[in-house]
This record gives C-alpha cells, structure tokens and sequence, in this order.
C-alpha cells in the first residue's frame, strides 16, 4: 500500500520567504463627542410642567367622553328626513309672440361634377428599392 500512495518523506519544495516593506498606516486621531450640558429644571419648573401635564390630560379625557356621549345620543335619535320645501316662482304674464312661419326648404341644386385626368405616377428611381421589408443589419 505504501507502494501506490505518495509518502510525506516526498521532497516538497521549500517556502521562501521574502520580506516585503510594509505599509504604513496612518491612524486620523479619533475626535471626542461634545458633552452636552443637562438642562437645570428647577423645582419650580418641575411643578409647572407636572401642573400642565395633568391639566391636558384632563382635558383631553373630558373632550373624549363627550364626544362618544354625543355619537350615542345620535344613535338614539331616529333619522328625521326634512323634505325640500320648493321655492315659489312667479311667473310674469310675457307677451304673446307671433307664430312662426314655416320656411320653405331651398332646391337642391345639382352641379355637374368635373372629373379631372389621373395622376401618373413616375418610375422608381434607381435607388428606390420595392415596398417589401428588409432585415435591418443591426
């Protein structure tokens, strides 16, 4: 078995190594992000805003229960359908016009229809080629 597969004691060819100048790189300095300054609320403030917060969120409570208090009384009430109340037009006497008289439709006149000679059409030009479609080359 040794026969037929190659051994590792095979001659390899030897890595060369070579020594290569390396690039070198620059690293830009990182910048540091600001630090923002916390904004001072004082406790007066605080109270301000706590007030106004509870003052808006009552205040939007109240606006959604009294709207869902007006969609339940429509619904109570029954649809009362108006009918349209027409608007009085008075008419005013006009003056009676005259009948008209019917016109009498004018004759046909037949005019005699002048037939001019056909066109001739002149010979394809030598470049012309027939009306059939060609491939395009493209």
């Amino acid at each position: 078995m040794d026969e037929i597969f190659e051994d590792d004691t095979v001659d390899k060819p030897k890595e060369v190594i070579v020594n290569e100048p390396e690039e070198v790189i620059v690293a830009k300095p990182i910048k540091e992000k600001k630090v923002k300054k916390k904004r001072v609320v004082t406790e007066a403030t605080k109270k301000r805003l706590r007030a106004q917060l509870k003052k808006g969120r009552e205040t939007a409570l109240a606006n959604r229960k009294r709207k869902l208090a007006e969609k339940k009384k429509l619904k109570k009430q029954p649809k009362v359908v108006k009918e349209k109340e027409e608007p009085i037009i008075e008419k005013k006497e006009e003056e009676p016009t005259p009948p008209k008289i019917k016109e009498e439709p004018k004759p046909v006149v037949e005019r005699p229809v002048i037939k001019s000679p056909p066109i001739a059409i002149p010979p394809p030009l030598p470049y012309q080629t027939t009306f059939r479609r060609t491939k395009s080359k493209w």
